[in-house]
């Protein structure tokens, strides 16, 4: 009956650690994917004309230390709201 237990906890470890490589090669793989459709939908819109439906301005000089800082738990609460 010990040696049963063994066998199982053996097994449940292995299979977290498959279950763990099989999560470490999906995102692997889909990072990258996503970026490279991404890259390449994003430049035949540009090339037809379609403009971007949201433009984020990527430098933070307009906003002061305590907007950044509250802009996450404000998106956050107002996620949560959805649930």
């Amino acid at each position: 009956m010990c040696n049963d237990g063994i066998r199982v906890a053996v097994a449940a470890r292995a299979s977290v650690a498959a279950g763990r490589l099989a999560g470490i090669a999906f995102w692997l793989v889909y990072l990258p994917a996503t970026a490279i459709v991404c890259a390449i939908t994003t430049a035949a819109w540009r090339a037809v004309g379609i403009p971007p439906l949201l433009i984020l301005p990527l430098d933070f000089a307009w906003a002061g230390p305590l907007s950044i800082m509250l802009a996450p738990i404000v998106g956050a609460m107002a996620y949560d709201l959805g649930f």
